[in-house]
C-alpha cells in the first residue's frame, strides 16, 4: 500500500511525511534531524523546518509533479549555504526586500526560548503592526535574511542596503496589472509579489493616484486600491479572503494605507459598509495565531516561566441580532491570566457567578495600570493580577450581550 501511495504521490498527510522525510533522510542531514510530530516541524542543524506551509503547496500541485517539489524543496535545506560574500559591490546586486509575518519570528524566538538558546539576531523593520521587513540575500536555489552584523562588515547601513533592495525589486518587476479602474495586482509570480507595494512610483503611474490601500494575503499576491474606491475596496476584501483561506503560506488580513511616505495600518471605522467583512478576516486569523502562541506559552510554563499564570484563549463568537463576529477571552476572578488582546473580555467571578462581558476598550480604560503588557512576545497579552474591584466592576457594567 505505501508503494502505490508513494507512486502516485497522494496528498494524505503520510505520504507526504514519507516523501519528505526520506528525501531529509537521504541527504547529508538524514543523521542529524530530528521530527517534532507534535510540532508538524523538523529540526536539522541547518535550521528548523515548519512542514504546515510546505504540506499546503504540496496539496495543491498535480500528483505527477509532487515528488520533484519534495526533492526541490528539501534540496533548499541541505544544500551546503555558501557564505555570504565579503564585498559589499559583490552582494548588492542580490539584495531583496522580504516582508514576513511577524508572528514568524515571534513564533522562533519562543521556541528558542523553550529550547534554551537565544533566538538569532534580526534586522528588522515593522511594517504596520503585524508585518516585518527584513533584507535578503536571493539566490536561486536559497534565501538568506541578513544579519545585523553583516553591514559592519559591508560598511553600510541597512537603510542604504534597503534602497539597493527596493531597486532590484523594481528591476525584477515584469508587471503590475490593473483590473479595470479599480484595483491592482502583482503578477511576476517569483515570491517576491507581496514587497512590490513598495513600488509606490510605479502604482502611480498606472493610475492608482489617490489614497492607496493594500493588502498582501500571502507572499505571492498584492491587492492595491484607493480608500474611495469601494468597488476596489470590496474586490480587495473578497479576493484576499479566498486567498487566506484556499492557498498556502497565508500572510496578512489586515490591510495597509500609504501616509506620509510609508506604509502603516488601516482600520476601516466602524460605519464603513465593508467593516464586517474585514473585522471576520482579522478576528479569524488572530484565532489562529493566538492558539499558536497558547501552544508556545504553555510550554514555556513546562520549563518554569509564567508559572502561575493561566494563558487564556482567544475565542471567536457571532452575535445572533447581528451577526457580527467578535473575539472574546476569560477573566476569572482571583486567577493571574495572560489576557490576549480581544474584542469582549468575559468576566466571571465563579462558574455559577458569570457577570458578563465588557468591551476591551473600556477594560483598559478602567483597570489602567493594572494591565501590564507582557514583554517580548506576539500577538500582545497582558497580565491582569487582580480582579476588578467592585468600584471597578460598576464602572466596567458588565453585559449580559456580547
Amino acid at each position: 500500500m505505501k508503494f502505490i501511495r508513494r507512486l502516485f504521490a497522494t496528498a494524505d498527510r503520510g505520504t507526504f511525511l514519507d516523501l519528505f522525510l526520506g528525501a531529509l533522510r537521504d541527504s547529508p542531514l538524514g543523521a542529524k534531524l530530528e521530527f517534532k510530530e507534535e510540532d508538524f516541524a523538523v529540526v536539522t542543524p541547518n535550521g528548523r523546518i515548519n512542514l504546515s506551509n510546505f504540506y499546503a503547496e504540496y496539496c495543491l500541485i498535480p500528483w505527477h509533479k509532487r515528488k520533484a517539489y519534495i526533492q526541490r524543496t528539501v534540496g533548499i535545506f541541505t544544500s551546503i549555504r555558501d557564505d555570504l560574500p565579503q564585498e559589499f559591490d559583490e552582494a548588492k546586486g542580490n539584495l531583496m526586500p522580504k516582508i514576513w509575518m511577524r508572528s514568524s519570528f515571534a513564533h522562533q524566538a519562543l521556541l528558542c526560548r523553550i529550547e534554551g538558546k537565544e533566538p538569532p539576531a534580526l534586522d528588522a523593520a515593522p511594517l504596520g503592526e503585524h508585518l516585518l521587513t527584513t533584507i535578503v540575500y536571493d539566490l536561486p536555489e536559497s534565501m538568506q535574511t541578513i544579519p545585523p552584523e553583516q553591514f559592519k562588515t559591508w560598511e553600510i547601513s541597512s537603510y542604504e542596503a534597503w534602497e539597493i533592495a527596493i531597486d532590484n525589486l523594481a528591476e525584477r518587476t515584469r508587471a503590475i496589472a490593473k483590473i479595470g479602474d479599480h484595483l491592482v495586482s502583482a503578477v511576476s509570480g517569483d515570491n517576491y509579489d507581496a514587497n512590490r507595494l513598495f513600488l509606490v512610483d510605479r502604482l502611480r503611474e498606472i493610475g492608482m493616484t489617490g489614497h492607496l490601500i493594500a493588502m498582501v494575503p500571502n507572499r505571492d499576491t498584492l491587492y492595491v486600491t484607493t480608500i474611495d474606491n469601494s468597488v476596489g475596496l470590496k474586490m480587495m476584501a473578497e479576493l484576499s479572503s479566498k486567498t487566506l483561506q484556499n492557498e498556502p503560506r497565508p500572510m496578512s488580513p489586515f490591510p495597509l494605507q500609504y501616509v506620509d511616505d510609508e506604509w502603516v495600518d488601516w482600520h476601516p471605522p466602524m460605519n464603513h459598509v465593508l467593516y464586517p467583512r474585514f473585522q471576520e478576516m482579522r478576528t479569524r486569523f488572530m484565532q489562529g495565531e493566538y492558539a499558536e502562541q497558547k501552544v508556545l506559552l504553555e510550554k514555556l510554563q513546562s520549563k518554569g516561566e509564567f508559572p502561575e499564570q493561566f494563558v487564556a484563549t482567544y475565542s471567536v463568537l457571532q452575535k445572533k441580532d447581528t451577526e457580527e463576529i467578535l473575539s472574546y477571552a476569560v477573566w476569572g476572578d482571583g486567577v493571574d491570566t495572560l489576557l490576549p488582546e480581544v474584542d469582549r473580555v468575559a468576566l466571571i467571578q465563579t462558574p455559577e457567578k458569570p457577570l458578563g462581558f465588557v468591551a476591551w476598550a473600556r477594560i483598559v480604560e478602567v483597570m489602567g495600570d493594572d494591565m501590564t503588557v507582557v514583554p517580548d512576545i506576539y500577538p500582545k497579552r497582558y497580565q491582569v493580577r487582580f480582579f476588578p474591584t467592585p468600584a471597578q466592576l460598576e464602572e466596567l457594567e458588565p453585559s449580559h450581550a456580547p
